[in-house]
């Protein structure tokens, strides 16, 4: 067992600690790469809507016509 709160933690210990994180992205990756990759998505598309939102009014046609090609807001999520 491994105590977080051990200060310094030794070489074995932190190489334990990064092997059972990569376990458990893989594994996570391998049952939820679809959930992954639509977060991901998902997350471009906000990062768009930021931007949109604090562009002039004038500035946001063409970005306007794009969001609403790329993530239409009235479609299902996909969970």
């Amino acid at each position: 067992m491994i105590s977080i709160n051990t200060k310094p933690w030794t070489p074995d210990q932190a190489w334990a600690v990064y092997q059972v994180v990569e376990q458990l992205y893989d594994h996570l990756l391998e049952q939820h790469h679809e959930s992954f990759r639509y977060y991901r998505w998902r997350e471009e598309q906000l990062e768009e809507y930021c931007r949109y939102i604090d562009q002039q009014q004038y500035e946001r046609v063409e970005l306007d016509e794009w969001l609403n090609s790329a993530w239409n807001p009235g479609d299902p999520e996909p969970f």
